[in-house]
């Protein structure tokens, strides 16, 4: 198995790829290797384009565990704090806290599906906007049949 501890490569491909050339794996190798070296440099790019995300993310998660950690604290201190409505409400504010973090997501989400909502009916609609050009280009060619077919192929 090629997940186990004691898992031999050169038994493996002599299995799996007894077929193959040398060179063919050699190559197979590199091309591996070379893809490998690409991804990590994508993922560097990546935190590094976004490493101020990634901190505001962190820190926001943090500020959530304190403040979840200070309130369950403070139901341990109290006595009356086990009582069901101040559970409630010590949830309800760790539901606003989280609710103020990822709201701009949600915002994004939104805006992203209403694109994506006006982008299919301008989709089904492009033979009616393109319309007017191709009755103009058909005309200017002096194709008037092929105008008078597509006007009426729209209505």
């Amino acid at each position: 198995m090629n997940f186990s501890e004691n898992f031999e490569a050169k038994l493996f491909l002599s299995r799996v790829h007894q077929d193959i050339s040398g060179a063919d794996l050699k190559s197979g190798a590199l091309c591996l290797k070379t893809d490998l070296k690409g991804r990590t440099q994508q993922r560097k790019l990546l935190v590094k384009d976004n490493f101020d995300c990634f901190v505001s993310c962190k820190t926001t998660i943090d500020g959530i565990l304190v403040y979840i950690e200070s309130k369950l604290k403070q139901i341990e201190d109290n006595l009356e704090g086990s009582e069901t409505s101040h559970l409630f409400n010590l949830m309800q504010g760790v539901n606003s806290r989280a609710s103020c973090a990822f709201k701009p997501l949600f915002e994004r989400q939104a805006q992203t599906e209403k694109i994506r909502s006006v982008q299919g009916m301008l989709q089904r609609f492009r033979t009616l906007f393109n319309l007017p050009s191709t009755i103009c280009g058909s005309s200017s060619k002096g194709e008037h049949d092929l105008a008078v077919r597509e006007y009426k192929k729209a209505m």
